[in-house]
């Protein structure tokens, strides 16, 4: 009789094996199939096969085509910041092209993103006759980290923030977008880069986003890139141009 029991209990185990795998990787049986592929589930999460792109072009230097495209979606209405080819980024225009960012993706995804209280901390912006409404909607979304004074937001953007702040934008667009990862060496060969070492958190944030080709760690003005030098206005105006593509879904951008 036990040796019976067993050859059941064997059955039904073999039985339950072969609906799992007739589920095609579904749950066991039939549960949500981010369970197997290690995701939390979102209910905003969209899972799609990730485009085929081509890699050079989505990595595409800033040129006149760059004006063209950003003119195109109407992203730089009221810019009143300083020439594109400056050798740094100001808080205030990163401010800036982070909220004109936001409404893009509010209006591309069909998603009314929840714009947080601006917080405790003030943010004064009354010197600057340009471009506030969308600053105020950089801050409220949280992809902008201010700290408030009227000088804070005319110093440089350096590399290492640029950085930090590029991770917080991938990590809301992957809720709604595949953003690919390329298989690149980390630290790049032959650029000279200065990337934290291993043991850094910083590391993982720059590789992450390296390996993203939003930021191309090309050598600066002086000679290599690094984490504390100024990033360039060209380089801003690049990985927000290769935002909008990945946010078209590695396309070109259309109205």
């Amino acid at each position: 009789m036990k040796i019976r029991n067993v050859e059941v209990l064997y059955a039904l185990f073999f039985l339950l094996l072969f609906a799992h795998i007739a589920q095609c990787g579904q749950g066991f049986i039939g549960g949500n199939e981010l369970y197997y592929k290690g995701v939390p589930e979102s209910r905003h999460r969209i899972e799609k096969d990730l485009p085929v792109i081509d890699f050079l072009k989505f990595r595409r230097v800033y040129s006149d085509e760059t004006d063209f495209r950003l003119k195109k979606v109407d992203f730089i209405p009221l810019w009143g910041g300083g020439a594109f080819d400056d050798d740094h980024c100001t808080r205030y225009e990163m401010a800036y092209l982070t909220g004109r960012l936001f409404r893009l993706m509010s209006k591309t995804f069909g998603y009314r993103f929840q714009l947080h209280p601006a917080g405790p901390r003030k943010y004064d912006i009354t010197a600057f006759d340009w471009g506030s409404e969308d600053v105020r909607v950089a801050i409220r979304s949280g992809l902008f980290k201010y700290h408030g004074t009227k000088k804070w937001w005319i110093k440089p953007v350096s590399n290492g923030l640029f950085a930090r702040f590029l991770q917080r934008v991938v990590k809301e667009l992957e809720r709604f977008t595949p953003v690919i990862r390329f298989p690149l060496p980390f630290p790049p060969e032959n650029l000279g880069a200065k990337v934290p070492g291993r043991l850094d958190p910083r590391y993982l944030v720059v590789q992450d986003i390296y390996r993203t080709g939003l930021i191309s760690l090309i050598p600066d003005s002086k000679g290599k890139w690094d984490m504390r030098e100024w990033v360039s206005k060209k380089r801003v105006i690049e990985a927000f141009d290769r935002l909008i593509s990945l946010i078209y879904g590695y396309k070109e951008p259309t109205r």
